[in-house]
This record gives structure tokens, C-alpha cells and sequence, in this order.
């Protein structure tokens, strides 16, 4: 073996071989290391892009988390939106609402202010409204109406206002207004057919025994379209309260029949009902009564029964107010 070996070191052609092993050797070392470390700078990399991968998924779920968010933001601001014009739409209607409400305000107030002497002298103010021309007031005595310069008034009344002062002592000292005429109110036989614009009879038509009559003989005195002003209790508000409302069947036995027949049996629920008599006294009241004459309130009247009146007379309700125990009419032919 020594003696092999020797022979190649000694063979002159082997020795640039073994240097090229070497050198290939060499080389194969060297490729060796750089495909380690080729391998390794890989393995970095590999590792890198696993994390970078890793990176990528994590954003690409942030994105499509704030995707779904930004949806979400769109469909909270169209929600917002929307409540938005509801609510800008309430806050327009309730401006109108608003608007409206001061308007009708403003209005009521004017009406107030126009109504205002309505309130504080509402026959006056409805004289004035609705009376014009020739015109006569029955029984006035020391409340005559207020009237517009453009309506004229003649006093009508059955007595003198000295005979008038010592029929009602109750008046005091009042002031009375002195008829220029005097007529029995319910019949008008001083004044012609057709020739009147206007009748005020305030407090007189609840005296008539024959209301329906009464009414028959003002239109008869009216122009056409003339007007009656009529004040009358409410017999709910006055001394009355105790006594049943008249029936528009008992107005109309009144006026078919005539008053001769319920004459006394007013009389009596008067002495009975208003001036509280009982027993014996009624009836004695009851004759003073009838031997006088006295003027009482032979019927009684709501607003209500009123209109029933004048409906069945044919007469147009203009206007109705009630005001304190009176109930204020105005009526046209």
C-alpha cells in the first residue's frame, strides 16, 4: 500500500487531477455554503411572507369590517336622513300649525274688540245693527233702546207715564219715556198696515194673552222684510223658574180659542208659583187679579221655545242672544 501510494504521488499526470479535485472540492464547499445560506436567506424570506401574508389577511378582514361599517354608516345617515325630513317636516307643519293659530288669535281678539259693545249693551249693539227707518217701541217705559241716528222711534204704551209710575211703583223714581202713542201694543189699532220699518217690543211679548196674535198683528204693521226687535225673560233666569215653559199648543189654544179660557188658571199658578200664596190666598189673589186687569207674565219662554214661536208664525230668526234673564231676538217678517 505505501508502495501504491508512492506511485501516485510519483505519477507525473495525477497530480494536476488531484489539484482539480481539490479545487472542485473546493468549489462544491463553497456552493455548498452559499446554497446554506441561499436556503437560509430563503427560509427568511418564506418566513417573511407568511407574516406579510398573515399582515395582508388581517387588513384584508380590518377592510372588509370597515366595509360592512361604512355600510352600516350609510344606513345609519339614510335612517338620519330620513328622520331628518320627518322631522323637518313636522317642524314645518307645526310652524304652520303655529302660524295659523296666531292668525286665528289675532282674529278671535278682533272679534272680541268688534263684539265688545255686544257685552256691554248688547241690545244696543244689535239695534244698531239690524234697525233702521220708521219704527215704534212698545212699552219702553224707563229703558228706552239705544238706536243708530238712522233709525227713528215713536214710543208706543197702553198709559200715560204718570198712570204707568202708579201702575209699577216699583219703577221709583225712574225716569219713564212718554208714549206719543197710546195703544194697546198687542192690537196697534192707532198705527196702519205696512207702515213701520221696525217694531221693538223689549219685555212685552211674555204679557201678551195671545203672543201668536201679537206677532200676526206686527207683521201686519211691517213694510215688507221689516223687523222685530224682541227682548224677552228667560224664564229659567227670573222670578219665573218655578213655572213649566209654554207649549206652543197652549200659544196656539190661546190664539184659536182667545185667552179668556186660561186667563184665571194663569192667575193663579202667578199667585202660586211667583208670589208664593198657598191655600185660600191664591184663589183671593186670583180675583184681585182678574178685577184688575194686571199685566203679569202670562206665558213663559226659553230660547228654545222661542224659535218654535217664531217658526210656526213664519218669521225668520235673524239673530238670538242671550244675555243675563233676557233672551234678545231679532226677527224679520
Amino acid at each position: 500500500m505505501v508502495a501504491g501510494h508512492a506511485f501516485l504521488r510519483r505519477s507525473p499526470g495525477l497530480g494536476p487531477l488531484l489539484r482539480q479535485r481539490d479545487g472542485l472540492i473546493a468549489d462544491r464547499d463553497d456552493l455548498l455554503a452559499q446554497r446554506d445560506e441561499i436556503n437560509s436567506r430563503y427560509d427568511n424570506l418564506h418566513a417573511g411572507q407568511m407574516a406579510a401574508k398573515a399582515d395582508i389577511d388581517r387588513l384584508n378582514a380590518h377592510v372588509a369590517q370597515l366595509t360592512l361599517d361604512y355600510h352600516d354608516t350609510l344606513e345609519q345617515r339614510a335612517a338620519l336622513y330620513k328622520e331628518r325630513d320627518l322631522v323637518t317636516g313636522q317642524r314645518e307643519a307645526l310652524q304652520q300649525r303655529h302660524d295659523e293659530l296666531v292668525e286665528e288669535l289675532h282674529r278671535v281678539v278682533r272679534e272680541l274688540q268688534r263684539l265688545s259693545p255686544l257685552f256691554d249693551d248688547p241690545r244696543a249693539y244689535l239695534a244698531d245693527r239690524f234697525l233702521r227707518g220708521e219704527g215704534i217701541e212698545i212699552g219702553a217705559l224707563h229703558r228706552p233702546t239705544r238706536l243708530a241716528p238712522s233709525a227713528h222711534v215713536r214710543f208706543v204704551d197702553r198709559l200715560s207715564a204718570a198712570d204707568l209710575r202708579a201702575e209699577y211703583p216699583e219703577l221709583g223714581d225712574a225716569a219713564l219715556v212718554e208714549a206719543s202713542v197710546i195703544d194697546d201694543g198687542e192690537r196697534l189699532t192707532q198705527i196702519g198696515s205696512g207702515c213701520l220699518d221696525f217694531i221693538i217690543a223689549n219685555h212685552f211679548l211674555e204679557h201678551c194673552e195671545d203672543p201668536i196674535g201679537t206677532l200676526a198683528t206686527f207683521r201686519d204693521r211691517l213694510r215688507p222684510s221689516g223687523t222685530m226687535f224682541l227682548a224677552v225673560p228667560d224664564r229659567r233666569r227670573t222670578f219665573d223658574h218655578r213655572r213649566s215653559t209654554t207649549t206652543l199648543d197652549h200659544l196656539i189654544t190661546d190664539h184659536t180659542l182667545g185667552p179668556d179660557g186660561s186667563r184665571q188658571a194663569h192667575y193663579e199658578e202667578w199667585a202660586a208659583l211667583v208670589e208664593d200664596r198657598t191655600g185660600t190666598d191664591v184663589a183671593a189673589r186670583c180675583e184681585e187679579l182678574l178685577k184688575s186687569k194686571y199685566s203679569i207674565h202670562f206665558h213663559t219662554f226659553t230660547p228654545q221655545s222661542l224659535a218654535a214661536l217664531f217658526a210656526h208664525c213664519g218669521l225668520e230668526l235673524v239673530a238670538s242672544f242671550e244675555h243675563d234673564d233676557e233672551v234678545i231676538t231679532v226677527v224679520r217678517a
